[in-house]
């Protein structure tokens, strides 16, 4: 199937599917058949084999990353949005204990967060095996947007910022070290449990 997928030979791979579907969770180099299309962005297909029972949870790469991860770390945004429509699991972690959202603030595209923020499901709670939350990685992206999405964290009390990793850092630490200072002093600039200070921020604009 990969060789018919190498050969951009679609009419090969929908008969092998006909016949086999188990074949799409099948793995090459690290990446299965679902992984392929997601990274090739091709909808349509995936729109025809999801009407067949495709399962987009089936299967995860080496580093246990669903299809959803791999839409974000390779910047297709028409097919993490597709994969939301239907019903993509956002909590799910890669081996590494990162979920979505710690690898969409990773990659600094604010497009990615900015839908997840807006799922329902999402679960912000969730730290990495190196035991980072979602701000240890915002406090890396050093860009305008961080700091818009750290505040709406912040105000939602989605969060604990005090939390420490590993190492012993909380999420202003990781900024200081990043020099991502506007970050930085958001994170330190008022107890957490004042959050009517950054509701009477928001008051004023």
């Amino acid at each position: 199937i990969f060789l018919a997928a190498d050969a951009t030979n679609a009419w090969m791979i929908d008969i092998l599917l006909e016949k086999d579907p188990k074949l799409l969770y099948q793995k090459r180099n690290n990446q299965a058949m679902l992984h392929f299309c997601v990274s090739s962005g091709q909808v349509t297909r995936l729109n025809n084999w999801m009407a067949k029972g495709l399962n987009i949870h089936g299967t995860v790469d080496n580093w246990g990353q669903t299809a959803g991860h791999w839409a974000v770390s390779r910047k297709k945004f028409n097919m993490f949005k597709w994969l939301l429509d239907h019903g993509l699991n956002v909590n799910r972690p890669n081996r590494r204990g990162e979920s979505i959202m710690h690898l969409a603030a990773s990659e600094r595209d604010s497009c990615y967060y900015r839908h997840l923020l807006q799922y329902e499901d999402l679960d912000l709670k969730k730290r990495t095996g190196k035991g980072c939350t979602v701000l240890h990685y915002f406090a890396r992206c050093c860009n305008g947007n961080a700091q818009e999405f750290v505040s709406q964290i912040l105000l939602n009390q989605q969060v604990e910022p005090g939390l420490v990793d590993d190492r012993g850092c909380t999420a202003a630490d990781e900024a200081w070290r990043w020099r991502n200072w506007p970050v930085c002093l958001l994170l330190i600039a008022v107890p957490f449990e004042e959050a009517s200070y950054y509701k009477s921020l928001l008051s004023q604009d």
